[in-house]
């Protein structure tokens, strides 16, 4: 990552990293909240696409037949720990935004091209990073809209 005067810019090749907490009413409604810029404090970004597999095999067979089911995407966010956190004006935002919402978009800006992510924040730790503290938020894939089959993530 590099530093310029101690200052943590974002990382190579990325313009841009947005999270924007989703609130939810009692009737389920979606609710998008300010988006707040993750720039400056972005340590890494990292993504993982997993398949689910069942075994559908004949009983008499004495050989594995492993099919995949579906797909499982996921997304971990690592950003620097700064001090003067407080809460009304969170500096730590994956912790704030972790403890506080059960989903979340994360738009991705890279090379001209913005990736849309809806997720449900599934894990937050804290640890050090190269010798430096970081926070670490993984996030979990959800399919909005009336078709549940799609990815949960757009391109443009």
């Amino acid at each position: 990552m590099p530093q310029i005067n101690n200052i943590a810019t974002t990382p190579r090749g990325l313009s841009s990293v947005t999270i924007v907490p989703i609130s939810i009413d009692a009737q389920g409604n979606y609710t998008e909240l300010t988006g707040q810029s993750l720039n400056c404090k972005l340590a890494g970004v990292e993504f993982s696409l997993r398949r689910i597999l069942q075994q559908a095999k004949c009983i008499q067979s004495a050989y594995a037949n492993y099919i995949p089911v579906k797909k499982t995407f996921s997304m971990r966010l690592i950003e620097y720990l700064v001090r003067n956190d407080t809460v009304a004006s969170p500096t730590n935002l994956l912790n704030m935004v972790y403890a506080s919402y059960s989903m979340v978009k994360i738009v991705i800006q890279r090379a001209g091209r913005t990736w849309t992510f809806y997720g449900t924040p599934q894990g937050y730790r804290e640890a050090l990073r190269d010798g430096v503290a970081a926070g670490e938020m993984t996030i979990a894939m959800v399919a909005l809209g009336a078709d549940a089959n799609t990815s949960g993530i757009t391109y443009a």
